[in-house]
């Protein structure tokens, strides 16, 4: 078994720590071609180019400079007698991204593709996630908030900010994404910890789309102990004793803020990248 975690925020000496859990199964290195984004009608509609990525029923571009390539595999099913409750997922598919390119320092770099019907009926948290997700995707036009964004299943953490929220249309369904980044506790939001989170759902409901791609600011320090040092224009963050998140929300309020004020080139990778990335995503019937 394969367990990762993404960085801790520390905090009075508590160790704040979040799971996904993988498998013992060897990664796959997935076949990988170089194209001209002209020739790949079949795999998607608008493509930028870059590198096709295929394996199983899955395929998408990576564009350039973004990632050498992928190792994929596919993930045996995970029980409850294995891991917690969060892991707990059907057989699924996994994309690792090789060789990413990245100002943030997230150690998770993942797309995986679920079985949706089979994920939410072994996972609770993936069955309420999944009806977040349809919400949002069922009026595209409401409002998008970190109280109705979907968590992510197998992180045992929930969400600390959210900024940047969009709809996203690939080949076959339709997702949403986000800046954000996830503690069990307070701590200041740094390029160590957020990511480019996005979810997805293929039309016909049968694919549930999770990703995990870390996204970087320069106005970010690099992590909790702001190291190197914190930058001259990050909005500082000062404990005061409380572990209780609302005492900091003034602070997760401005840098949601910064983040939102972001042009997406000014992120590294940029966002409209990592949106080509998932719009010629193509999941097609097995």
């Amino acid at each position: 078994m394969i367990k990762k975690t993404f960085p801790a925020f520390l905090l009075l000496g508590v160790s704040v720590l979040a799971c996904q859990i993988g498998s013992s199964s060897t990664p796959q290195t997935a076949g990988v071609e170089t194209i001209v984004a002209g020739t790949l009608q079949a795999y998607t509609e608008s493509a930028p180019k870059g590198t096709v990525a295929s394996f199983e029923n899955v395929s998408f571009v990576i564009p350039e400079g973004l990632a050498s390539g992928v190792n994929a595999e596919t993930i045996p099913e995970v029980s409850g007698d294995q891991n917690g409750p969060w892991g707990i997922a059907p057989e699924y598919v996994q994309f690792d991204l090789k060789d990413y390119s990245s100002l943030g320092a997230f150690n998770i770099k993942e797309i995986n593709i679920y079985p949706a019907a089979e994920y939410a009926a072994v996972n609770s948290s993936a069955a309420q996630n999944l009806s977040q997700l349809q919400s949002i995707l069922a009026s595209p036009a409401a409002e998008i908030s970190i109280e109705n964004y979907p968590n992510i299943p197998f992180f045992n953490a929930g969400a600390m900010i959210l900024a940047q929220t969009k709809i996203i249309t690939f080949n076959g369904g339709t997702g949403v994404r986000a800046i954000t980044q996830f503690g069990q506790a307070v701590g200041p939001v740094t390029n160590n910890g957020t990511f480019y989170h996005f979810q997805g759902l293929t039309s016909d409901g049968r694919f549930y789309i999770i990703a995990v791609l870390p996204i970087g600011a320069t106005y970010l320090a690099y992590d909790e102990n702001a190291s190197p040092s914190q930058p001259a224009d990050a909005i500082p963050f000062s404990y005061n004793g409380s572990i209780d998140p609302n005492a900091y929300q003034d602070y997760f309020n401005a840098v949601a803020k910064q983040l939102n004020a972001t042009d997406p080139d000014g992120f590294q990778p940029s966002l409209a990248i990592l949106d080509e990335l998932m719009q010629s995503l193509t999941v097609r019937q097995p």
